[in-house]
C-alpha cells in the first residue's frame, strides 16, 4: 500500500506485520504532512532500499516480526544507507533488545503501548530536522 501525494514531502517507510498498526500510521502520516510506503515484510523493504538506498527519509519498524527481526533488518539497512533515521517499536521490551537497537546511530527505541499521535508528532519532525523554531 502506498500513500504518496507530493515529492517534496518526507517519505517514510512503515514496516509492521499488523494491519491495524499500518492503518493507524496511514492516518497519522497524512496529519503530519508525510508520504508513506508500507511493507508487511522486511524482505520487501530491503529490496526497495537496495534498489534506491536514499528512497526514504525515515524508517519505522517493529522489532518482532515472523521472518526477520527489526534488529537484523536495521543491520541490512545500515549496509545500504548509514544515515536514514530508524524508529524501533516493540511490544516485547527487554534491556538486551534496547541495548541492541541503540548501538545504531540515528535511532529511537519505543516500547508499546505508547500514544501514537503525540509521540510521532514530536519525534518525526525532530528526526527529519523539520521542527518549528
Amino acid at each position: 500500500m502506498k500513500e504518496k501525494e507530493s515529492s517534496k514531502r518526507p517519505l517514510i517507510l512503515i514496516l509492521d506485520d499488523e494491519k491495524e498498526i499500518l492503518e493507524a500510521f496511514s492516518y497519522l502520516m497524512k496529519e503530519l504532512n508525510c508520504d508513506t510506503e508500507f511493507c508487511p515484510t522486511p524482505e520487501e523493504a530491503i529490496e526497495v532500499i537496495r534498489k534506491e538506498p536514499d528512497h526514504y527519509s525515515l524508517i519505522v519498524t517493529d522489532i518482532k516480526m515472523p521472518t526477520m527481526n527489526g534488529i537484523e533488518f536495521a543491520e541490512k539497512v545500515r549496509e545500504l544507507n548509514s544515515e536514514v533515521p530508524i524508529i524501533f517499536m516493540t511490544g516485547y521490551p527487554s534491556d538486551e533488545v534496547k541495548r541492541q537497537t541503540l548501538r545504531f546511530k540515528k535511532v529511537v527505541y519505543l516500547e508499546k503501548p505508547f500514544h501514537l499521535v503525540p509521540t510521532f508528532g514530536e519525534l518525526i519532525p525532530k528526526l527529519l530536522g523539520t521542527e518549528a523554531s
